[in-house]
C-alpha cells in the first residue's frame, strides 16, 4: 500500500480524510500519525469525514474475518 502525503491529504475531500486518516495513520512511515479530525464539530463536513472513518472501519472489520 502506497502511503499517502500530508500535502496530499490536505487536498482530500472530508470523506476521503476521514478514510485515508483511519486506514494510514499509525503505518510505519505515515505523515499523518496525530493528525485527526480537522473541521468543526457539528459541521456538514466534519460528518463527511466522520463518514470515511466508518466505511474504513467497516473495511478493516471485514478485511479481519
Amino acid at each position: 500500500m502506497k502511503l499517502v502525503t500530508r500535502e496530499k491529504w490536505d487536498k482530500l475531500s472530508p470523506r476521503s480524510k476521514g478514510y485515508v486518516l483511519y486506514m494510514q495513520a499509525e503505518l510505519p512511515g505515515s505523515e499523518l500519525k496525530g493528525l485527526s479530525n480537522p473541521y468543526r464539530w457539528g459541521s456538514a463536513n466534519a460528518s463527511k469525514f466522520e463518514e470515511g472513518e466508518r466505511l474504513a472501519v467497516l473495511e478493516a472489520q471485514d478485511g479481519d474475518d
